[in-house]
């Protein structure tokens, strides 16, 4: 997932532009998942959190492994 430590070290040192940089980057890989021109399958199996839950979400199919643990825990965090 993402790092939130990065994010918190950019908070404080108020490198805002750093922030925009990083949350672009992230949203135009999402992006080009979802709308890639040949399908994407995530294959997610074990902990998939954060990140690597995003990641599947914005993918055209999901083959999800037995016990997946799937989520999002920092959605409290915003």
């Amino acid at each position: 997932g993402y790092d939130l430590g990065r994010l918190v070290a950019h908070m404080r040192a108020g490198d805002w532009a750093a922030i925009d940089r990083e949350m672009d980057a992230c949203q135009r890989a999402f992006t080009a998942l979802k709308y890639a021109p040949v399908p994407v399958v995530a294959a997610p199996h074990g902990f998939t959190l954060g990140g690597g839950a995003e990641v599947a979400l914005h993918c055209g199919a999901v083959q999800a492994g037995p016990e997946l643990a799937f989520g999002l825990p920092e959605a409290l965090i915003g």
